[in-house]
């Protein structure tokens, strides 16, 4: 063969030539494959139109680049190597390695964007305790199903037979056409192409994260670490006030605490029933402002009741709620779950306290308490009763919602559950009782034993939840009417509150988990009973963990010293409280005042809002407060390195 000059090309001496360059355009195609059909999925729908090249080119810009990027590379360290032929074999075979490694990725990153939301970084790989967490590996095992593991191998089987195909189609095509003519058209067309994409991604693409090269993300995540430490390492100088337990601060009160009470003492109210509503946010609750009217039987006790306006979930999760409303601590910052990987852990509980006070003790749950060994859990907390949908008498009024993917999600309508907490209630063995009512309709997909009611909302799932709501808060009902009847109403101490919230699209996310907006973490707390409360508003700032010294606090009992959450009667509150989450991105954060700040530790971004003047948290003032955003992570630091320490002695083997 000779160039368009006529001399003879020695392709001895750029053998690996070929198979870079072909290796590299068929890698493209198999990635811009991968990407289409995830974006699809992501979408919900194809593109309107396979012709138009316009959508394409957005979708596949970053793997592009990348390819490109790294095909250059490998084609100028070929030419270096030009003499040096077992050097070349070696650098073409590696390129086709990374090929396959970087279809794999792609891959990987089209299941995280389907169930994370975003794609994996090595923060989030970090903070999740990736691999070293039971769930962790549940869920992923999960998601790596043995029929993706099939279309994945034979994605790379194919990868692998497209570049042999592609190398000798090429050298066939090198003998028989002129040099410039093959490289002139690609190398004008892949300028115009990479032209095209980043106009488009500049103009049109509103969450550049999603549609980055998974190799580029995950490797550039992982050097960000230098510039951008991790919470765990990052200097602070901030004092862990906020977190430390109780045995660790001054004992204080407040003179409001202390008027109720010796009300409630003399006015004989010593049972405790916590009602905890799943997936409610305050939002949705009627005495909140919520113009639904899913919850007319919860507000027709608000004049017997005290109103708690700021009180937060720290997690929007629901086992990580468990275990801030029974042992009043900050869950660990992982993707670990306590009552799954230590569901024996040596840490006193608001049952464990009451029990040698000669309270008889009781959860009730209308789902499942095999769910993330709950069961194991709450037998550590020496309840005397457990009971969930399998104990009671339901007929017709049990759900089916568990398949081979996701375990014990089945459950009992909340009426059901309700009437047997009214029958364990009027039990009569004179002693006082504290009792845990954990309802389940709202759980997603929303449970109905009717027929489903309009509430005027667009969305669907919404008008489906409200109608859920509906029928929980109508079991709420016939359960205090049957504790009245019982005459044990007056004497107990109910207290009503939502377990996290439920998110309907406010911010592009649905259901719960992602984040830590108010329509996630923003939950519901009423304290009913008509002895002791009269239609008190608090806006006191609290979270779960500061419901149990609350309670406690009513009762007149000290509480254990490794609590970390104060009596919301507390008159030395330090004013904040923080949030977590890691089920997609990694996201930390605290509310004090009327600010909220939320921290992604896997892009470094912080979002500020103004809860006063932006409620529906529209507007990140982050940019223009500085040295809010930098003081935030200093306290956010002080915050996981103090649970670091705290659960150090605490996750120990014979805690699982």
């Amino acid at each position: 063969m000779t160039t368009d000059r006529g001399k003879p090309i020695d392709w001895e001496s750029t053998a690996g030539l070929p198979q870079v360059v072909a290796t590299g355009a068929v890698l493209a195609l198999f990635l811009a494959r991968t990407r289409w059909w995830g974006t699809a999925g992501l979408s919900g729908r194809h593109f309107a139109d396979w012709a138009s090249a316009r959508n394409l080119v957005t979708v596949i810009y970053y793997d592009l680049v990348y390819v490109t990027i790294v095909s250059s590379a490998f084609v100028g360290a070929l030419l270096l190597a030009r003499h040096r032929p077992r050097l070349q074999r070696i650098l073409a075979w590696a390129f086709v390695a990374l090929a396959v490694l970087s279809l794999v990725m792609a891959y990987v990153n089209e299941k995280a964007l389907r169930e994370l939301g975003s794609p994996l970084t090595y923060q989030w790989l970090y903070y999740s305790d990736f691999l070293r967490s039971i769930d962790a590996y549940n869920a992923m095992r999960g998601l790596a199903t043995w029929g993706w593991l099939k279309i994945v191998v034979l994605a790379c089987v194919q990868l692998l037979v497209g570049c042999y195909l592609a190398v000798r189609g090429l050298r066939w095509l090198a003998r028989r056409v002129a040099l410039r003519w093959l490289a002139t058209p690609l190398v004008v067309g892949l300028c115009v192409v990479l032209g095209v994409g980043r106009f488009q991604t500049s103009r049109t693409v509103s969450d550049p994260a999603k549609l980055q090269n998974p190799v580029v993300s995950l490797i550039a995540s992982a050097l960000r670490t230098d510039q951008n430490p991790l919470l765990t390492t990052m200097h602070t100088d901030v004092p862990p006030d906020d977190f430390l337990p109780a045995g660790a601060r001054t004992a204080s009160e407040g003179a409001l605490g202390l008027a109720l009470r010796e009300r409630a003492r003399s006015a004989g109210v010593r049972n405790v029933l916590i009602v905890v509503l799943e997936s409610v946010a305050a939002p949705y609750v009627g005495v909140y402002g919520a113009p639904y009217g899913a919850t007319p039987h919860l507000d027709s006790y608000r004049p017997q009741a005290m109103l708690f306006t700021r009180v937060y979930a720290h997690v929007p999760s629901t086992v990580h709620s468990l275990v801030a409303l029974l042992l009043s601590v900050y869950h660990p910052h992982s993707f670990r779950v306590l009552s799954a990987e230590y569901p024996r852990l040596r840490l006193p509980s608001l049952s464990s306290e009451l029990e040698p006070m000669g309270y008889r003790t009781a959860f009730f749950n209308a789902a499942d308490n095999r769910f993330q060994q709950v069961d194991t859990f709450l037998q550590a907390r020496r309840f005397d009763r457990l009971e969930d949908y399998r104990t009671f008498a339901c007929a017709g009024q049990v759900f089916r919602a568990s398949d081979k993917h996701w375990a014990y999600l089945d459950g009992a309508a909340d009426e059901c559950a309700g009437n047997r907490v009214a029958e364990w209630a009027r039990e009569p063995s004179g002693a006082p009782f504290f009792g845990v009512f954990w309802t389940m309709q709202t759980h997603f997909p929303y449970f109905l034993t009717g027929e489903l009611a309009e509430f005027g909302v667009r969305n669907a799932d919404m008008n489906r939840y409200l109608s859920a709501l509906r029928e929980t808060d109508r079991a709420l009902g016939d359960l205090l009417a049957a504790m009245a009847r019982q005459q044990v109403l007056d004497s107990t101490l109910v207290v009503v509150v939502g377990d996290h919230g439920e998110a309907f699209g406010q911010h592009g996310h649905y259901v719960h988990g992602v984040d830590l907006y108010e329509e996630e973490v923003h939950v519901p707390l009423m304290l009913i009973n008509r002895r002791l409360f009269h239609g008190e508003t608090d806006s006191t700032l609290g979270g779960l963990i500061d419901v149990p010294p609350t309670i406690l606090d009513l009762l007149g009992e000290p509480f254990p010293t490794s609590w970390q959450g104060r009596s919301l009667f507390d008159s030395d509150r330090t004013g904040r409280v923080y949030l977590f989450t890691s089920r997609s991105k990694v996201l930390f954060g605290y509310r004090e005042g009327t600010r909220k700040l939320i921290y992604d530790a896997g892009t470094n971004a912080t979002e500020l809002y103004d809860l006063e003047t932006d409620p529906g948290e529209s507007l990140n003032v982050a940019g223009g407060s500085p040295g809010v955003v930098r003081l935030g992570q200093q306290r956010l630091a002080a915050w996981v390195q103090y649970q670091q320490r705290f659960f150090k002695d605490v996750l120990v083997p014979e805690a699982r």
